[in-house]
């Protein structure tokens, strides 16, 4: 029998070795190094944090406060939450509870957005903040859904520092139902009875293209045709690089995302959103795939998860432009179908950009300062960011437009039967009156094609500055 020591002696002798052993880096690893990760990361986060702050504070003034207050709420549950569970907070898991808020951040920025576009339209305040909460809880619902549907696959099929992620994020999302809805409104309610304002912060500005709404189906084909050449390059130069076998071990994850999401927009709004939703969507994906082909990225779990998370966020952004669409589906029945999309998009462009704007600010930090654990992520969801603004507003709507007639079956249920209104015969009545206050577009609209809307309401003129 061998002893342990004789055979190692045996075994490795220096005749086995030939070649000589030289030194090129000599280092000590320590317990600092995680030391130092963590607190960039934690600057990254705490940079981010004041920059949506500051935003909100800037754009908002004291809407914008009320905001914050709920934001610095959505931050304790969420972190009393995971202790709760006993979590532990991993550097994918602060990303995520940073990428949470910014989410959170929305629905406020949705909430003011529609305030402020009420008040336009002529609203008085108390009008305008209860329809600013009313018309838009279906957008935040539907948005937090599919966010939740996102971040459900990633914890399901994931590794663990992936299901960190998705866990933090899932109850930074779950939190904001309670914070954006019932402390901003309490806090919104509270200061207007205390202070009987007769306008509200923010009322006196305009929608910055309000004089001259912007065409954006007339070049509908030429965005489109641009888009899915982009696609198609990025999805040969990922594929010639060889990467496809580490794709292929986020392929589950990337399929379930794929059916998952579109259907439930299917659901909600109607075969043709579905179908716009997975169009837009797999042209974001397959152009996220040649930015990581250009920059070199390593495809690996952690791509994965920001790619599957870029495409939720891409379909949650949509939901802001079908959300619209659906409402005005069931208010202007018989408007000419290009014309309903434009408004849609106008109406909705200040939001689509500033939810965007917000979430880069978040993101944006963890970049700078989030060291090299989180640079790749940060970089993919930064990427993913701007590329679903881009989409929302120039491929979303078209490909609905191709599409052929919208269902007004899926129109937005509340208290008007929007179908039966579709199918009655409207009532004329003079141009200056108006079951609603009109936008100026609209009005024109109505008046070219000679028909109002029936009335409800005694006749009132329709304001001249709205949108």
């Amino acid at each position: 029998m061998f002893s342990l020591p004789n055979l190692i002696g045996t075994e490795f002798t220096p005749s086995w070795l030939p070649a000589p052993l030289t030194v090129i880096e000599d280092s000590t690893a320590n317990p600092d190094l995680g030391t130092d990760r963590i607190d960039a990361s934690l600057i990254g986060c705490v940079t981010g944090f004041i920059l949506v702050v500051a935003f909100m504070g800037a754009t908002y003034g004291v809407f914008g406060i009320f905001a914050n207050i709920a934001l610095a709420f959505n931050l304790a549950l969420t972190l009393a939450a995971l202790s709760l569970l006993g979590a532990t907070v991993t550097l994918p898991g602060i990303a995520g509870l940073l990428l949470a808020l910014g989410l959170s951040i929305d629905a406020n920025i949705l909430i003011n957005e529609r305030i402020r576009e009420e008040t336009r339209n002529g609203a008085p305040p108390v009008t305008a903040m209860e329809t600013g909460f009313r018309r838009t809880d279906s957008t935040r619902f539907d948005r937090n859904m599919v966010i939740l549907i996102t971040m459900l696959i990633l914890f399901a099929v994931g590794t663990e520092t992936v299901k960190g992620f998705a866990l933090t994020v899932s109850l930074g999302i779950v939190t904001s139902i309670f914070t954006s809805t019932l402390l901003t409104r309490w806090l919104m309610a509270a200061w207007f009875w205390s202070h009987r304002p007769k306008l509200l912060p923010g009322s006196h500005l305009r929608h910055p293209t309000a004089h001259h709404p912007l065409p954006f189906m007339k070049g509908r084909s030429i965005y489109l045709a641009i888009s899915a050449a982009l696609s198609l390059a990025s999805a040969g130069l990922f594929f010639a690089q060889g990467q496809i076998g580490q794709f292929q071990t986020g392929m589950l994850t990337l399929g379930l995302a794929a059916i998952a999401m579109p259907i439930y927009i299917w659901f909600r709004f109607g075969w043709q959103f579905g179908i716009g939703a997975v169009v837009a969507m797999l042209l974001d994906g397959t152009k996220t795939l040649g930015f990581f082909a250009l920059t070199g990225m390593p495809v690996n779990m952690t791509a994965m998860a920001g790619l599957v998370t870029i495409m939720g966020y891409s379909i949650t952004n949509k939901i802001i432009v079908y959300d619209r669409i659906r409402e005005n589906l069931g208010r202007y029945p018989k408007q000419p179908r290009h014309e309903l999309l434009d408004l849609s998009l106008h109406q909705t462009l200040i939001q689509t950009v500033r939810t965007s704007l917000a979430l880069v600010l978040v993101i944006l930090p963890l970049t700078l300062f989030g060291g090299e654990a989180l640079r790749q992520l940060a970089v993919t969801l930064l990427f993913g960011v701007i590329l679903a603004t881009s989409s929302s507003i120039f491929i979303a709507a078209p490909v609905l437009l191709f599409l052929g007639d919208l269902d007004l079956t899926r129109s937005p249920t509340n208290k008007t039967d929007f179908r039966a209104a579709a199918t009655a015969k409207p009532e004329v009545v003079p141009e200056s009156c108006s079951s609603e206050r009109l936008s100026p577009e609209m009005a024109a609209w109505h008046r070219k094609a000679g028909r109002q809307k029936a009335r409800r309401t005694p006749c009132r003129p329709i304001p001249k500055r709205s949108y």
